[in-house]
């Protein structure tokens, strides 16, 4: 069975209000976790719950954009990210 390895890719930005700190809050409590091939639509619901629930905590700031997309290249890679705040990663893990 395939499995993914998450992780912050790109964490370089600083945090211009409380919802992007509380966006890479979460993006670190996602990261380094190894999720089965069947689990990973729960982890993508998980993660955009959880930016959603913080854009509805923040109401005075402009709502997060999230993204989750295939990678570009064949490797089988997920990338997931908001502009200007994080990019994170879901690895295939080779055999």
């Amino acid at each position: 069975m395939k499995q993914y390895f998450s992780k912050i890719t790109a964490d370089h930005w600083v945090a211009k209000n409380r919802l992007e700190a509380a966006a890479h809050k979460v993006a670190r409590e996602m990261e380094r976790r190894i999720i089965p091939e069947d689990k990973i639509a729960e982890f993508k619901n998980e993660f955009r719950d959880k930016i959603k629930s913080i854009n509805i905590a923040n109401p005075r700031c402009k709502p997060l954009e999230f993204n989750i997309l295939n990678a570009y290249d064949d490797r089988g890679d997920i990338d997931i990210y908001i502009p200007s705040v994080f990019n994170f990663s879901c690895y295939l893990v080779k055999e």
